[in-house]
């Protein structure tokens, strides 16, 4: 009788407990949404080496605000904008990866999230987005980094959910979209689809299971080998396409089995100049 009661006070304890990280989970991403479902920040690129530092359009920056120098017929004329923030040329990656790295978490409980770079060739896209050629642990970029603490997430919560990561990556090009990671040579056009399941979403490409970040970086330099690169006037080695990396991830919950279904979309930009 005494063990009976026992095993049951355990498991209305294991209930409560379960209801509490529930309703944590609820609150934590009600907060994510009223920081704003959709963010935009600025990153101003700090000059390269060998260009003038007397160039500089900013006339100055602050925590969300931005002030630029436009030319103007009669004399000097400004322009400002506002961001959710904006990062100075002296921002490091971890900086900037830092008023994401929430939204990781969000993927996990069961939400869609896209993080994508915007600007001309040369502003630094894919520099934010993966970093430079040749990465370090301090320059590595968003998609490194997201891809880092999603899997440690996984790894923190495997007593509680058991979560199924797999991973596409596409190519728009010219309005056409091509699978980065198809393996059979064949490069037939794919179409976007809209369902009420899975959103929009592309049926054909390749759907690829990874249990690490170094599953998921080896894909991402298969993907980058098989990426369309054509030049532009402004650089050379600028893709002129669209590249998407889809992180699909389904948890089960070990206790009531509900099914959490997530995405998160790594989107690097061709460059906007037309």
């Amino acid at each position: 009788h005494n063990l009976g009661s026992h095993v049951y006070s355990l498991a209305q304890a294991a209930s409560a407990y379960h209801k509490v990280l529930e309703e944590n989970r609820r609150l934590y991403n009600e907060v994510q949404d009223l920081k704003g479902s959709i963010r935009v920040y600025c990153r101003v690129r700090p000059f390269l080496s060998g260009q003038s530092s007397h160039t500089s359009s900013i006339e100055h920056f602050e925590e969300g605000n931005i002030t630029i120098r436009v030319p103007s017929k009669y004399g000097k004329g400004l322009k400002s904008f506002s961001f959710n923030k904006v990062f100075g040329p002296s921002a490091t990656q971890a900086e900037v990866f830092a008023d994401m790295e929430p939204l990781i978490r969000s993927v996990l409980d069961g939400y869609n999230v896209c993080i994508f770079a915007y600007g001309q060739t040369g502003s630094g896209k894919t520099y934010t987005m993966s970093g430079p050629k040749e990465l370090t642990e301090q320059s590595q970029g968003v998609n490194y980094r997201s891809l880092g603490d999603l899997f440690y997430l996984v790894e923190q919560r495997r007593d509680a959910f058991r979560y199924d990561v797999a991973v596409q990556m596409i190519e728009i090009y010219n309005e056409q979209v091509r699978d980065l990671l198809n393996s059979d040579g064949l490069n037939k056009r794919l179409e976007i689809r809209n369902s009420s399941q899975n959103g929009l979403n592309v049926p054909e490409a390749s759907l690829v299971p990874v249990s690490s970040t170094s599953d998921v970086i080896h894909l991402m330099n298969i993907g980058q080998r098989n990426r369309a690169v054509g030049a532009t006037a402004l650089n050379d080695r600028s893709s002129r396409s669209h590249s998407c990396l889809t992180v699909h991830v389904q948890g089960r919950d070990l206790t009531n089995g509900t099914t959490l279904r997530g995405c998160m979309h790594l989107v690097d930009l061709a460059g906007s100049e037309r």
